[in-house]
């Protein structure tokens, strides 16, 4: 029953959208490795984001933390200040990048180690993680035993610049 109305609501969107003149429904469509269409809602670090992501159920899209791929950013809770001043500067960029972005897309999406969803993110044909690299705020991870990072040294650097 609930299937049913799934399926005639889903159909009833459909034809909704088509009277309206929206023909590029196909573009949101998700494929088993990417989310397209995906609504930015926060992030609380720099290699975290919280998105909810349209046409997929709620249990499951809305309101979901996606980490990043390789890539680990500087922690805020750390006890170091330099650290912790990097981690802010690394949460206010993705957040600049992705709040004002007209497109995001998920992509080459996998579960972690912690069974959390990975994946990378693109917004307006841009890759997050990379552009979290360039900027020095973040260094690559493979998802694997975390290097020691010396985020003072990086901060200093970016000082430096």
């Amino acid at each position: 029953m609930i299937r049913m109305l799934i399926a005639t609501i889903m159909l009833y969107c459909t034809l909704v959208l088509a009277k309206t003149g929206v023909k590029d429904t196909g573009s949101c469509l998700h494929t088993n490795s990417s989310f397209n269409c995906v609504h930015y809602l926060d992030n609380y670090d720099g290699d975290t984001i919280r998105v909810s992501i349209p046409m997929t159920h709620p249990i499951l899209g809305d309101k979901i933390n996606i980490r990043l791929a390789g890539v680990d950013t500087p922690e805020i809770r750390s006890k170091s200040n330099c650290e912790k001043d990097l981690a802010k500067k690394a949460r206010h960029f993705v957040k600049s990048r992705l709040g004002s972005a007209k497109s995001i897309r998920l992509e080459n999406i996998a579960r972690g180690k912690y069974f959390r969803i990975v994946a990378d993110v693109i917004y307006d044909g841009n890759n997050l993680a990379q552009e979290l690299k360039e900027a020095s705020l973040a260094v690559s991870y493979d998802g694997g035993t975390k290097a020691k990072t010396n985020w003072c040294a990086v901060a200093q650097s970016l000082v430096a610049k």
